[in-house]
């Protein structure tokens, strides 16, 4: 949510102290519990754009589209969405979702390569990643 999105209620008080002379600003800051560390944070990422790899545009492994796509996506959430209006926080939210799209496009390489060459096939499916998950 941005700062600015909308008033909301943190137990029974207002988190905005709204004033005629300036924008709204938080009461307190607001903690996100997307992930407890950025260890797991990373981890859960590597294990969903796994995932991800069967889904969606299946041309975004070409050369140019490694620098674009996450170069486009950071752009499109830093300035587009006014990221930079959230301060670090929108500034690693951006970083982590064009690093994302990258993960997304060097899987598609790998398994596209993988199966071209008849060797093994990276983790694409939950059964996969689970094993994985298992042996280490």
């Amino acid at each position: 949510m941005r700062r600015d999105a909308a008033n909301a209620v943190l137990s029974g008080k207002k988190a905005f102290l709204p004033s005629a002379e300036s924008p709204p600003a938080f009461e307190s800051p607001l903690e996100h519990h997307g992930a407890a560390s950025l260890q797991s944070l990373l981890s859960a990422m590597n294990d969903s754009t796994s995932l991800d790899v069967t889904e969606g545009d299946a041309q975004t492994h070409g050369g140019r589209s490694f620098v674009t796509r996450p170069l486009g996506t950071f752009t499109h959430l830093f300035f587009g969405q006014m990221g930079y209006r959230d301060g670090m926080h929108g500034l690693f939210y951006a970083l982590f979702q064009a690093m994302r799209v990258l993960l997304i496009s060097a899987k598609r390489w790998e398994l596209e390569r993988a199966c071209r060459s008849g060797g093994a096939t990276p983790p694409v499916t939950v059964e996969m990643v689970m094993n994985l998950k298992r042996l280490e």
